[in-house]
């Protein structure tokens, strides 16, 4: 059931320990069974006869997949490739931990990972997608996190392509990349089959560019959409990149703000799709004292993801806490963030020192 891809990979730890040091869900815990070495230790059990057991399906969870492991080995060890197969055999073997089958049944009904019904869209939201045109030269692709819970980061965003003139236009019917699923179960034919959805639909407003503000879309799109050989007919930009070519070509003009903030990056960001400067050519046009934290752009400590917030949140908790911590560090008075993603499961664990703001509201109230 292991792939020869997952065996190279997890053959290939030499347990040098540095993973150990920069997974943020295992810096936090303290749980052995939560660092990349020990989830490569477990399944190389499996691979050798041992049963894969509830216990382990529930450490290969315990994850967000941020790629810092990855990162940071020189080996080529990759184990997010194989932790997503364990995901896969957990599905097949019935020791999917109680939190994220409930994720799974949330996504079956609903769509989205929070398991909310079309109608439970924010009015504002709701009036402002139906407002726009069916079709348009540019489709604007939110995710769920933006739509179900960070509707005022969709918004910002609407507002700003309307203020720079760019004729676009918003699915009202949205469906769902294939992101989480592909995260919970692995890249297995139902995730295929989802990509297949949504590329039919993003197909359908016949646009030439497609941003997209949420990265793990963005991912799906532009890396796994191609290797399955799903087709999207347009050229696909994050939301961060074309807002940062807005700014340079002089169609949103922007007033100084007078913040002293730092910024956390998106690991899916940074890491996967090779995006680092955007966000900050934002803030330097909004002209942010920006306070870098230690570890930063491909290097960054993920603060959790919403995905894992909604199946096992107590880990989420610890690992948000975790970046608090180096926030506060840097003295600044603010968190900024450049994806709903961020914004969501940071803002759950915010002290009060420091406030958070994602930077596409700020960019828009100052413009």
């Amino acid at each position: 059931m292991i792939s020869e891809k997952a065996v190279k990979n997890f053959t290939a730890c030499r347990f040098c320990l540095m993973c150990r040091h920069l997974c943020p869900v295992g810096l936090k815990t303290g749980n052995e069974g939560n660092t990349p070495r020990a989830k490569a230790l477990l399944l190389s059990y499996v691979n050798t006869g041992t049963p894969f057991s509830a216990e382990m399906a529930q450490d290969m969870y315990e994850c967000c997949l941020c790629y810092a492991c990855a990162s940071g080995c020189e080996t080529g060890f990759e184990p997010p490739a194989y932790i997503r197969e364990a995901r896969t055999m957990a599905v097949v073997q019935n020791v999917v931990p109680a939190g994220v089958r409930k994720v799974l049944d949330a996504l079956a009904a609903t769509g989205n990972l929070f398991g909310m019904a079309p109608d439970e869209v924010s009015p504002a939201l709701r009036e402002a997608i139906r407002a726009l045109p069916p079709k348009a030269k540019t489709l604007l692709y939110l995710g769920g996190t933006a739509r179900y819970k960070e509707p005022e980061i969709a918004l910002a965003v609407i507002r700003l392509l309307q203020k720079a003139g760019v004729p676009f236009t918003v699915l009202g019917d949205e469906p769902a990349s294939g992101a989480e699923l592909g995260d919970l179960i692995g890249f297995v034919d139902e995730v295929r089959e989802a990509g297949r959805q949504c590329a039919q639909a993003v197909n359908g407003a016949d646009a030439e560019t497609i941003v997209v503000l949420d990265p793990n879309a963005a991912r799906m799109f532009t890396q796994q959409y191609a290797e399955w050989g799903i087709g999207l007919k347009g050229n696909v930009v994050t939301a961060t990149r074309f807002a940062a070519d807005l700014l340079r070509e002089k169609k949103l003009v922007p007033r100084s703000v007078r913040l002293s903030a730092t910024f956390q990056d998106d690991p899916v960001l940074t890491r996967e799709l090779d995006e680092t400067e955007p966000p900050r050519e934002i803030l330097a046009a909004l002209g942010v004292d920006l306070r870098e934290m230690f570890l930063n752009r491909t290097r960054v400590k993920s603060g959790g993801t919403a995905l894992l917030h909604e199946y096992a949140p107590r880990i989420a908790a610890l690992t948000g806490e975790g970046r608090w911590a180096d926030a506060l560090r840097t003295g600044a008075s603010a968190l900024l963030t450049a994806t709903p993603d961020t914004f969501y499961v940071m803002r759950g664990t915010r002290p009060d020192s420091m406030r958070i703001q994602d930077i596409f509201v700020l960019l828009e109230a100052n413009t």
